[in-house]
């Protein structure tokens, strides 16, 4: 008998705050055959199948979306024979999600504001570097990146892995319980969320070895984000925000409670992007307790980035909004493919946005957008440059583009 094996990935456009209410693998076959279905780390699911289309309905709390760059997930699928896949999605808390084609991503042309076509003509006057550098030695399925001096660390899944050297080689540093949510650099030190240690951030000088903060939030409360700049730690949840400024012994509970989607730290301060109901969002800063300043332009956020006075939110919706007056009012500037950006790298020149769809680029301040490369990895979860490479982690691992091919600002 023939085994067959197919991977692939499916962007879980879902709030933070929702768990995945079922799976549905609709495995169609030509004659009866015995299919195992597995969801990232959850439990395997079997079913005999026979016919046009056959659904096996999977629910699993490992599938809850608590992160903001979580989006994407391993889906393996063995069986005995030829067949086809289709999958559908029903999140708590949200309309069904329509059904995508398996393997790979689907992605779905939306409208621009108002009507008009989406914009694809991207900057002229940006050279397009010859290729992206894939590494064949990366760890796959990178969720984040993060980086001390010269090493380079990468989270897959439940595992935290090193590189000297640019990302040529790799080597294991750590392995978690279960899922890290998020890991960040605080300059001389790595700060990590994961789904056993709830509550606390775990903090590292090396990779190796990993020490628990004190209680930030409840073990009974979803994260959401996580930042941190030197010994400050600012920690988002669903029903709010804690912070830290000295390494994570005490926090404090910050004021009022919003959905906080995505985390900066400035100084002993923290700024954060979230959700106060289904129609508006907020953009909130504080040291002990937030001023927020509410918008209907700014919606379903999921990432968070900051360059000089100007303010960058990604959303899940494929927009990124901009901010001139420190996250009074925001415009909406929409990428050419609905679904969610997962890191914004703004430079004095254009704006870096990147998601399952792969990395865009615009000069002109978010009016048009095209891709950076043209090999663009897809599913990227982060974005992150030293001084000779821009970085970008997805599920087919670490890719790399030098700084000089793509004319990046000094």
């Amino acid at each position: 008998m023939r085994t067959r094996k197919i991977t692939g990935l499916i962007v879980l456009a879902a709030y933070p705050s929702a768990s995945i209410g079922a799976v549905k693998v609709c495995v169609e076959t030509k004659d009866q055959r015995t299919v195992t279905v597995k969801i990232g780390g959850g439990k395997s699911v079997v079913s005999n199948v026979s016919g046009k289309c056959q659904y096996i309905n999977y629910k699993e709390k490992t599938l809850r979306v608590s992160a903001p760059n979580y989006v994407a997930q391993v889906i393996s699928v063995t069986d005995g024979g030829e067949f086809k896949v289709t999958l559908e999605r029903n999140m708590t808390g949200g309309s069904p999600k329509p059904r995508n084609a398996f393997p790979g991503p689907v992605i779905t042309p939306s409208a621009a504001p108002d009507g008009a076509p989406p914009t694809t003509n991207g900057p002229k006057e940006l050279p397009k570097a010859a290729a992206w550098d894939c590494l064949p030695t990366s760890p796959p399925d990178i969720t984040a990146l993060a980086q001390i001096g010269s090493s380079i660390f990468a989270a897959s899944y439940n595992e935290i892995l090193g590189s000297t050297d640019e990302g040529d080689t790799w080597k294991p540093l750590a392995k978690f319980k279960d899922r890290i949510h998020q890991l960040v650099s605080c300059g001389s030190q790595l700060a990590a969320a994961t789904e056993f240690d709830k509550g606390r951030v775990l903090l590292s000088p090396d990779g190796i070895s990993w020490n628990a903060t004190g209680s930030a939030y409840n073990d009974a409360e979803e994260f959401t984000s996580l930042g941190c700049s030197g010994t400050t730690l600012g920690v988002g949840i669903v029903g709010g925000a804690s912070i830290s400024t000295d390494n994570g012994k005490n926090w404090t509970r910050m004021k009022p409670t919003i959905l906080a989607r995505a985390i900066l730290v400035r100084g002993q301060s923290l700024e954060m992007v979230g959700d106060v109901d289904f129609i508006s969002s907020s953009y909130c800063t504080g040291a002990q307790e937030l001023s927020c300043y509410f918008s209907k332009d700014l919606r379903n956020p999921t990432v968070l980035a900051r360059l000089g006075t100007v303010l960058y939110s990604g959303t899940y919706n494929g927009v990124v909004d901009m901010s001139l007056n420190e996250g009074r009012t925001w415009t909406p500037h929409r990428l050419p493919a609905d679904a969610p950006v997962t890191s914004v790298l703004p430079s004095q020149d254009r704006i870096l946005a990147a998601g399952s769809w792969g990395v865009f680029q615009s000069s002109d301040k978010g009016q048009n957008w095209a891709p950076l490369v043209d090999n663009s990895p897809k599913f990227v979860t982060s974005l992150f440059l030293d001084d000779t490479y821009l970085f970008a982690g997805s599920d087919s691992g670490l890719c790399r583009v030098p700084l000089k091919a793509i004319n990046w600002p000094k």
